[in-house]
């Protein structure tokens, strides 16, 4: 289903049913759609156990978020300061261990040759070695919102391709939600608790707490 039917769905589950044109707007749009944000970050990171835990650090459960993942193609900058290539994150990505958010880079038309995840301590040490230029290999890492590349990057690439595992609240309402690994009805119900645990109120001149009416 699209995005924009996951909201309306839940929103009509709040109401009991079709509801009237009054209940209708009882819950922003933009309020479910946070909360059902959290409902996928919560369920979609939750370890089991260790074992689970050391498969995710390997990547090995990884393939769970490739329904939430979106392609984008993402200009390379330059870093005069620190005579680097880099780009920007697109959209806010899911928070998994290892940023495997970010699920692959590559040049546009080259998916076959990917950029390798490194982590700030090892670019450090890496990039003050020779054998870190000799790989053939290139390597990215995350700082904040900026993706910076090291290793062997051609130097006229303009562009890379991005496939990003992103956070619900950054897909369009046309774009397809692909609930993973059978937790479809996990999510609804997550989201359904969330929000009956804490319905919005407001105070008319009665006096009387009422549900707002967005």
């Amino acid at each position: 289903m699209t995005k924009a039917q996951l909201i309306e769905l839940v929103k009509r589950n709040l109401q009991g049913g079709d509801g009237t044109p009054e209940l209708r707007g009882r819950y922003h749009q933009r309020e479910i759609e946070l909360y059902i944000s959290m409902a996928f970050d919560s369920l979609l990171n939750n370890k089991l156990n260790e074992r689970q835990e050391y498969r995710e650090e390997l990547g090995l459960n990884n393939w769970k978020y490739d329904g939430l993942t979106k392609v984008y193609i993402v200009p390379i900058l330059e870093d005069t300061v620190r005579d680097r290539r880099y780009s920007k994150l697109p959209a806010d990505i899911l928070s998994i261990v290892n940023n495997s958010g970010i699920r692959m880079i590559c040049p546009v038309k080259e998916e076959q040759t990917q950029f390798f995840p490194r982590a700030l301590t090892d670019t450090f040490l890496m990039d003050g070695l020779d054998v870190g230029q000799l790989t053939g290999m290139i390597y990215f890492n995350l700082e904040r919102k900026n993706v910076y590349y090291s290793g062997d990057i051609d130097c006229n690439w303009k562009e890379v391709l991005m496939k990003l595992a992103i956070k619900f609240e950054e897909f369009e309402d046309d774009d397809d939600i692909d609930i993973p690994d059978g937790k479809d009805l996990e999510i609804f119900q997550t989201v359904v608790q969330l929000m009956n645990a804490k319905r919005p109120l407001d105070n008319v001149n009665d006096n009387n707490p009422q549900q707002v009416i967005q």
